[in-house]
């Protein structure tokens, strides 16, 4: 409701500057709004001045880097995904011109429940466009076609049960050409009842969740060109994964607060991808 009516505040503290940081308004046309996706967006940046860190820009707000050297404090909004892994990267253009890219950080993990802003320090030039860019592996192409195992047809959202293994057959479209990995994606869908699993009492109410388990690796270093790409590997679901998980669910919340739903086994294709989370 929000996007669709562009309300610029909230009520919780830079709420809405993280909403309208992670989906860009790129069009609106007779009432329609139409936004780009961000997984990963800076939505605030300070500067360390004078002891202290001050906030100089905010997604409704905006804002110009200072040049020179500084000390700075970025804001990210990781809208449902975590950051693992990953690398901060900054870059100064002249028109079309790079004239410098320099590695801020590395290693960085960030739990989107939980989010923490990441300190750098660099040296600004003077140019016409900047931007820092997070660089982190995640998923690429689309399966475009029916999967089969050992040549029988089985759902893509579960195509091997645990302990089972064979042929994999499938057909996924890319929009340019890479090198990616090949994995099997476990996840489980759940709810959790806070107040039990009794639907009649008054407080009854389920929170959905949907957690990924593991990643299995199938295949590294398979080239795919744009487009349809047909793939044929030896692919295998290790014993336990989910058992393992759920066991650990029942702990944290308690047994007589979980309702598993189902469980998933997609293949996914893995690469480094390069996400703008700022320009200006």
């Amino acid at each position: 409701m929000r996007l669709a009516f562009q309300i610029p505040f909230s009520f919780e503290p830079w709420d809405a500057q993280m909403l309208f940081a992670n989906f860009k308004p790129v069009h609106r046309d007779g009432g329609v709004s139409t936004y780009e996706f961000r997984p990963f967006a800076v939505y605030r940046i300070d500067k360390f001045e004078n002891g202290t860190w001050k906030a100089f820009y905010s997604t409704l707000g905006g804002g110009k880097l200072p040049l020179g050297e500084q000390k700075l404090r970025l804001w990210i909004s990781a809208f449902g995904r975590d950051v693992k892994d990953a690398t901060l990267i900054f870059e100064a253009y002249n028109g079309s011109v790079l004239v410098k890219r320099e590695i801020l950080a590395e290693g960085i993990n960030m739990n989107h429940l939980n989010e923490t802003p990441i300190e750098v320090s660099l040296t600004i030039p003077n140019a016409t466009k900047y931007r820092f860019l997070l660089i982190q592996d995640g998923p690429v192409g689309v399966l475009n076609g029916p999967v089969y195992v050992n040549g029988k047809l089985v759902n893509p959202s579960y195509v091997l049960k645990e302990g089972e293994s064979g042929e994999l057959k499938l057909t996924a479209a890319f929009r340019e050409e890479r090198t990616v990995g090949l994995y099997l994606r476990a996840s489980v869908v759940y709810y959790i009842a806070p107040n039990g699993k009794d639907i009649y009492q008054e407080k009854f109410y389920l929170e959905p969740h949907q957690d990924i388990v593991t990643y299995v690796p199938v295949k590294s270093d398979i080239s795919v060109v744009p487009g349809d790409n047909e793939i044929t590997v030896q692919a295998s679901m290790p014993e336990g994964v989910f058992d393992a998980y759920i066991q650990k669910l029942y702990q944290k919340y308690g047994e007589d607060k979980v309702v598993i739903v189902r469980k998933r086994v997609e293949p996914v294709f893995i690469t480094k991808k390069e996400y703008v989370v700022w320009e200006g």
